[in-house]
């Protein structure tokens, strides 16, 4: 099976996908992606905070594929 131009393109929407992205340098004991994560819940959708260590980044995911 060979893959076409358009699929290489794509990306695979039914993996985890990023809603927030927030800097690890706030101010100590702020936790704004923790925080927007809980908000998330919430209301209804599944996030979690993951740190993405190339850009000192914490970002709020969900898994879309449940």
């Amino acid at each position: 099976m060979t893959t076409t131009r358009q699929e290489k393109l794509m990306p695979d929407l039914a993996g985890p996908r990023v809603l927030a992205r927030f800097s690890a340098a706030d101010p100590r004991g702020s936790w704004p992606a923790d925080d927007h994560a809980a908000k998330l819940t919430a209301d209804g959708t599944a996030a979690v905070v993951v740190m993405h260590l190339d850009t000192d980044d914490f970002l709020v995911v969900t898994d879309t594929t449940t």
